[in-house]
């Protein structure tokens, strides 16, 4: 039922404005579970998944797995290359994820995703 995911979505993106809500995703790998979501094809689903991702990639504890351990950045790259040129919304939050991994220098990303996302931001 893709109105449920959406709903549980947004629900994960307000809990994970919170520390210890954030541990919990991790601990449960939802994190996980929400980078796999931003291949689907519903917008909202993906939109809501990138908004609890904003959220674990501000977490310094958050970000070696999300970085490290899944394809994230891969998909957003991939994301922001398919993105709508009408939906800035969509490719806002998106860039915003990607900003907040960038932004702990303990997650190096392999030079493969640095291409990637430099490919569909050129």
């Amino acid at each position: 039922n893709v109105e449920a995911l959406v709903e549980t979505a947004r629900a994960l993106g307000n809990l994970s404005r919170h520390a210890d809500a954030r541990r919990c995703m991790a601990s449960l790998r939802l994190d996980e579970i929400l980078v796999i979501l931003l291949d689907h094809d519903d917008r909202d689903l993906v939109f809501y998944s990138c908004g609890a991702l904003v959220n674990l990639a501000a977490d310094s504890e958050c970000i070696p797995r999300l970085a490290g351990s899944t394809p994230a950045v891969q998909k957003l790259a991939k994301l922001l290359g398919d993105a709508p040129c009408n939906d800035p919304m969509l490719q806002l939050v998106a860039v915003k994820v990607l900003t907040n991994l960038s932004l702990d220098s303990r997650a190096a990303w392999p030079m493969e995703d640095v291409e990637l996302v430099r490919g569909v931001l050129v």
